[in-house]
């Protein structure tokens, strides 16, 4: 009896080790399933999740950066309403880091340096948060007790001595707002509260943006005191019909604004909005073959808007080469030239290097939307 157990005790035991073991593996198998999809959910976080803010995206001389941070900056700019960044994302913002990065690094050599209080200032103006300085009393002059009453004769000198010379007297500045500074620290705190930016990536838009108002400066200051400009007056319609028959009507002797009521486009001439001069140089590239070669009482041919659902027509009021440069064109000559200026160096060899790809810029576009969402 005891002996036929023992064979059959032992079957049993090596069955259920079997089935133990069988367990086991089975545990293990479950296991390593469960790790492994950890690890594809933890790859996939990495690839998409993690590194792409850190990709290299942009270098713009000295400095790097990384797909985060155009990202981040698209975000501002829209946020700030800039409704290409909505569209283009990727672009805008690494195009408004790249213009940030060369004012400051070959911008700033040219102009006065700006200090940090000239950038609390700009940020303070911009934030309400100034005090406007008390202006001090006059204090009119005491008659001085040596002078002579006027009732009293006076002795006529046999010469007239020269006055000795006193030099120019100084000139009075103007007293300058100064920041308050608790309701900067205050606006300044809710601002950035809000705000989808960083108070270091803040302060130097700021500090670019003052390196472009003296860059400005310094370019009106460069150009000469008359040239070519035009004095132009436009109207537009969406009716082809009106703008053609504006122009007939010009050509048969009607000024631009009686022309204009004639054609249906206005209903009086005090409508019109007022001529503007412009350099041949400051005309929209949509606008310049239309313009650039008309004297002074010619009109345009019809030209199709911007978005190409209208028309308009232009005239030239006067066309001068020899008086001053009117402010607005001067104003467009130095914008010109601040944007050649920054196209020098965004085409110059080793100075930009964008390196986002179509990937990084999808990913940018989605973090953008999502930002935005929130």
């Amino acid at each position: 009896m005891a002996g036929s157990r023992g064979p059959a005790s032992r079957q049993r035991r090596h069955h259920d080790s079997r089935e133990s073991r069988q367990g086991q593996w089975l545990v293990l198998g479950v296991a390593g399933s469960l790790v492994a999809v950890a690890l594809i959910i933890v790859a996939g976080l990495v690839w998409s999740v993690y590194l792409p803010p850190r990709e290299h995206a942009l270098t713009v001389g000295s400095a790097d950066f990384n797909a985060g941070q155009v990202a981040d900056r698209a975000v501002y700019l829209v946020t700030a309403g800039n409704g290409n960044a909505s569209r283009d994302p990727a672009g805008e913002g690494s195009a408004s880091l790249t213009r940030q990065q060369i004012l400051l690094e070959f911008g700033a050599g040219l102009v006065a340096p700006v200090t940090d209080d000239d950038v609390r200032l700009a940020i303070a103006t911009r934030l309400g948060a100034l005090v406007e300085p008390t202006p001090e009393p006059t204090v009119s002059p005491t008659p001085d007790a040596a002078t002579p009453d006027a009732a009293t004769p006076t002795a006529t000198p046999a010469t007239t001595a020269t006055p000795e010379a006193t030099g120019t007297p100084a000139a009075t500045e103007t007293p300058q707002p100064e920041v308050d500074e608790g309701a900067y620290a205050e606006a300044y705190a809710d601002f950035l509260r809000v705000a989808p930016i960083k108070r270091g990536d803040f302060e130097s838009i700021i500090r670019a943006g003052i390196i472009e108002e003296r860059l400005i400066e310094l370019f009106q200051s460069e150009l000469p005191d008359t040239g070519d400009q035009l004095l132009i007056s436009a109207v537009s319609t969406n009716d082809r019909t009106q703008a053609q028959a504006l122009i007939d009507a010009v050509a048969a002797g009607q000024t631009f604004a009686e022309a204009a009521v004639s054609a249906g486009i206005v209903d009086a001439a005090d409508d019109l909005a007022a001529a503007v001069w412009f350099s041949p140089e400051g005309l929209d590239d949509r606008l310049r073959p239309a313009i650039e070669a008309l004297q002074a009482g010619q009109v345009s041919e019809i030209v199709n808007d911007a978005n190409q659902i209208g028309f308009e027509v232009y005239y030239v009021e006067d066309r001068t080469t020899t008086e001053p440069y009117d402010e607005a064109v001067v104003t467009q000559l130095a914008l010109l030239r601040l944007d050649e200026f920054i196209e020098q160096w965004s085409t110059t060899d080793g100075v930009v290097k964008d390196d986002l790809s179509s990937d990084e810029r999808t990913w940018i576009a989605r973090r953008v939307q999502e930002e935005l969402s929130q």
